[in-house]
């Protein structure tokens, strides 16, 4: 019996188009891994719990009721904990969707009534600005 010819020998020898296999690309460096950080994640830490299906749902509905985010609503309660165990009210939140500067919800609240109060700029007849 006839052994066959190694083909990878054979396609060698003949000069083969055929495109070789990419080297791997080399392990991202410390500092290309912290450019696959978004920025708003830069020195957090996820904490997570599993709780029944309904606990969720409830708490998105509340979020959209109050006009903010989970994320917001999960801080507020962790430094409601905080404040009862007496401990300092760490967990930054915002009071409202989409600040992402980390400032307590005291300071956006307080900076809140500011816009509430009369402006010489604002027309009189214009209607009241929403609460924040």
């Amino acid at each position: 019996m006839n052994k066959r010819p190694n083909l990878a020998a054979v396609a060698a020898a003949a000069g083969s188009t055929r495109r070789r296999d990419p080297e791997p690309a080399p392990p991202p460096t410390l500092e290309a891994r912290e450019l696959a950080i978004p920025r708003t994640r830069v020195g957090t830490k996820q904490i997570a719990a599993h709780f029944p299906e309904d606990v969720a749902w409830q708490l998105r509905a509340l979020a959209v009721e109050r006009k903010t985010t989970v994320q917001n609503l999960m801080a507020e309660a962790l430094n409601d904990l905080f404040a009862k165990h007496g401990k300092p009210e760490v967990a930054p939140w915002s009071g409202r969707a989409g600040c992402p500067d980390g400032r307590g919800g005291a300071t956006r609240r307080a900076a809140s009534v500011e816009h509430d109060a009369p402006s010489s700029r604002r027309r009189r007849d214009a209607p009241p600005r929403p609460a924040l």
